[in-house]
């Protein structure tokens, strides 16, 4: 359990830009927790639809399925912790570091590595759930299309933009997130894919 806490901790710490960011940390130590890439992209579903930030939700879910509650407070602890170390010496130094160029260069450098580890994520969780490749060495030997992933996807696209065309307005997040929750639970229980 101490590694679980160790492992949110490093994640915690060197994960800068938000959750997504996070996510290809979490995808290298992933066997460590004994998870499979199926289980850790249903964590990274629900961290999403799930109320709260989503570091902190996946962090909580993976240390539930690994320890139980207990894990869930490390976990959670661990992945919370060192941004809570990092923005109390922040405040306490703001006024002499905001001006610094150092400050301004590494905020230069560090934005287009967030953006390319986001990226990154997106195309992982994209080729993982719609064409069910978990390793991108084996695009061309495992290829195979995700049914449920794809309907999902066509019967969402066309309530968004039916919604947008009919009212002018952009459809509710919510109401997209319950959507795809409604098809997922229909199509199990129906067993249609």
């Amino acid at each position: 359990m101490l590694n679980l806490f160790l492992t949110f901790f490093k994640i915690g710490l060197f994960t800068f830009g938000g959750g997504y960011s996070m996510i290809p940390l979490i995808s290298e130590e992933a066997a460590t927790f004994g998870l499979e890439m199926d289980e850790l992209s249903n964590f990274i579903a629900i961290s999403e639809s799930t109320p709260g930030p989503f570091a902190i939700n996946i962090a909580t879910f993976i240390g539930y399925e690994s320890f139980g509650i207990l894990g869930a407070i490390l976990a959670t602890l661990g992945v919370v912790l060192p941004s809570f170390i990092i923005m109390m010496i922040i405040a306490m130094l703001v006024n002499k570091i905001r001006d610094s160029d150092f400050f301004k260069t590494f905020m230069k450098v560090t934005i287009p590595i967030v953006s390319g580890l986001i990226l990154s994520s997106t195309l992982k969780i994209t080729l993982q759930n719609l064409f069910n490749i978990s390793n991108l060495t084996t695009i061309v030997s495992d290829f195979k299309f995700n049914i449920l992933t794809i309907v999902t996807f066509a019967i969402l696209l066309a309530l968004t933009l039916s919604y947008y065309f009919i009212k002018k307005k952009k459809l509710s997040p919510f109401i997209v997130i319950a959507s795809s929750i409604v098809i997922g639970i229909i199509a199990n229980i129906i067993n249609l894919f």
